[in-house]
């Protein structure tokens, strides 16, 4: 009888929403992520608050796969719960000069709900260089783009892997 341990690598699916448990559950080990160590503090226009904005990459086998910044809210007057507000850019070619016609960046709101990791995708409050990260996604666009997918597994790689988001929603 085989020892399952020794032919299957370590499963580290986190409890997350199924489409993304889908993409994870085959490709988690071939993803990366390197956070930018660096924390920029932002005040809030509506009510003067401060909150950080984290910020980070993702790899999938070795190639840079997506961007990521985190707005990190706790306490907040606005909605005093810990939310963190994810913008993700993705693409498959970020080397400079690359035609970034096929890169395209969601907003994604996620917040802790008992023990699960709630999310959803958002239309974009903010805006980002076109030339570099390409197309922004409404919500409706996202919810039906052929790398929904992808940009919920990376939403749940930086949930789950980034220190200071999974500290602020409870995932470490």
């Amino acid at each position: 009888m085989r020892d399952p341990r020794v032919t299957e690598g370590p499963r580290r699916t986190p409890n997350c929403c199924a489409k993304a448990t889908a993409i994870l559950s085959a490709d988690v080990a071939h993803i990366a992520l390197e956070m930018d160590e660096h924390v920029d503090m932002r005040t809030c226009s509506q009510c003067g608050t401060q909150y950080p904005r984290v910020h980070g990459f993702l790899y999938r086998n070795g190639d840079a796969w997506a961007i990521y910044w985190a707005e990190l809210y706790k306490d907040h007057p606005n909605h005093p719960e810990p939310r963190a507000l994810m913008t993700i850019a993705l693409g498959n070619d970020w080397s400079e000069g690359a035609d970034s016609s096929s890169h395209a960046w969601v907003q994604l709101d996620a917040w802790p709900q008992g023990d699960q990791i709630q999310m959803r995708f958002i239309d974009p409050s903010g805006t980002l260089d076109a030339a570099t990260f390409g197309t922004a996604l409404s919500r409706e666009a996202a919810l039906s783009h052929k790398d929904g997918n992808d940009f919920l597994a990376c939403a749940d790689q930086v949930i789950y892997q980034d220190t200071r988001v999974s500290a602020l929603l409870g995932t470490r």
